[in-house]
């Protein structure tokens, strides 16, 4: 069940396996076992591939339709943001609700790009 469900948000993620097993910082062979069912991730592994894909590791046992991972009181909202680099590729990063308005805030007091002045 674990590789059905991994092939198909490897699908609805719109990133290749290997870009996966990249960010995931795993062989590209290794992460491709899990999908194609020829080796089952530890328990170390189940919780990284849930966290990545933002799922409960009862969605990827199967023993869950629910994709989202329950949250535990008191736990911050994670959001993800691109973050774009000099080199002009995105890196993906989780922030939570504090780091989104801390953003927030410097943002509200950077200059404005069509200020004449600049």
């Amino acid at each position: 069940m674990i590789n059905k469900r991994l092939g198909d948000l490897v699908v609805s993620s719109g990133k290749t396996q290997f870009q996966i097993a990249k960010e995931l910082n795993i062989s590209p062979q290794r992460f491709n076992f899990y999908v194609t069912g020829k080796r089952e991730p530890d328990n170390e592994m189940l919780n990284s591939l849930a966290n990545y894909f933002s799922v409960s590791a009862d969605y990827l046992l199967g023993r869950s339709s629910k994709k989202e991972p329950a949250k535990k009181d008191g736990e911050p909202k994670t959001n993800t943001v691109k973050i774009a680099g000099r080199d002009g590729t995105f890196v993906e990063k989780k922030l939570s609700d504090d780091q989104i308005n801390a953003l927030k805030l410097i943002i509200e007091q950077m200059p404005d790009a069509t200020d004449p002045r600049l």
